[in-house]
């Protein structure tokens, strides 16, 4: 993305209660997992414990699969258990931030800006989802809105104590208000 670099966030990942341990024996690169039909099958047989496992708990090592796949840029396959860890976690806004980067990558900008509208609703602080929207609304040529989430996201870097990101946003509003791009 034209704005920020993509990011994917993990914020919380390794943190859930027996995750830690269990992603860390879990190859899901191995066909045999990475190809499954049945994501929730794969989380119960890498673990062992399908009882044990709880909703939140299989949607962050779907998460987290998501992730490893995004980074190897297995996008598509990245898309699919980022939807398969929203159908547990369906107020997720980190899992909605990382589909997004994925569908954008693979060309889906329609699928992209939903998922950002999503992270947005549901944390409206969150200021890479606005300077991402921001990126797919400039390509839409929405010029405004694009504007707009970058002056959004600035003033939420601001607050977060990201005063460098701040300045790189305002630096890209100045330089857009201009008209250079248009």
């Amino acid at each position: 993305m034209a704005v920020l670099s993509r990011i994917y966030r993990v914020l919380g990942v390794v943190a859930a209660i027996g995750v830690a341990i269990a992603t860390h024996n879990l190859d899901w690169t191995k066909p045999s997992l990475a190809k499954s039909q049945d994501r929730t099958n794969a989380v119960e047989i890498a673990l062992g414990q399908p009882e044990a496992i709880n909703r939140e708990d299989q949607s962050v090592i779907l998460h987290s699969a998501g992730i490893q796949k995004a980074l190897q840029g297995n996008y598509l396959d990245a898309i699919e258990d980022y939807s398969q860890a929203l159908r547990l976690s369906p107020r997720n806004p980190d899992i909605f931030f990382n589909r997004a980067v994925a569908h954008y990558a693979v060309g889906h900008s329609q699928q992209a800006l939903r998922d950002f509208n999503h992270v947005i609703q549901l944390q409206p602080t969150m200021a890479e989802a606005y300077a991402d929207r921001a990126t797919l609304r400039l390509e839409a040529g929405d010029s405004a809105g694009a504007i707009a989430d970058v002056q959004k996201a600035a003033d939420l870097f601001e607050q977060q104590g990201e005063p460098d990101l701040a300045a790189e946003m305002r630096e890209w509003v100045q330089q857009h208000n201009t008209g250079s791009d248009f």
